[in-house]
């Protein structure tokens, strides 16, 4: 799975993402994120084709997007469980 085929359909909910470095999670662009994320498909196309094995990020903001990210097995299922909801 590409870059591209990870950050579009973030993007084409509206959440902006940016490139990470390979298996790290670490801008891959510099620390000038905050000006290059975006939801543009082609932007993303760009990154895609100059390394299409970044990582992606996506941008959380306060208008009331939330990301959860777990680095372990069933995270978000044992989470989901202790706020007595599903898994979305």
């Amino acid at each position: 799975m590409s870059f591209k085929d990870i950050a579009l359909p973030y993007a084409q909910m509206g959440i902006k993402i940016f490139p990470l470095a390979t298996r790290d999670k670490v801008p891959a662009l510099g620390e000038k994120w905050k000006d290059i994320c975006t939801t543009d498909p082609e932007q993303i196309a760009k990154w895609d084709a100059e390394n299409p094995d970044y990582n992606c990020a996506l941008v959380a903001e306060p208008n009331g997007i939330c990301v959860l990210e777990f680095d372990i097995q069933g995270g978000m299922k044992a989470a989901a469980g202790e706020m007595g909801q599903e898994v979305p």
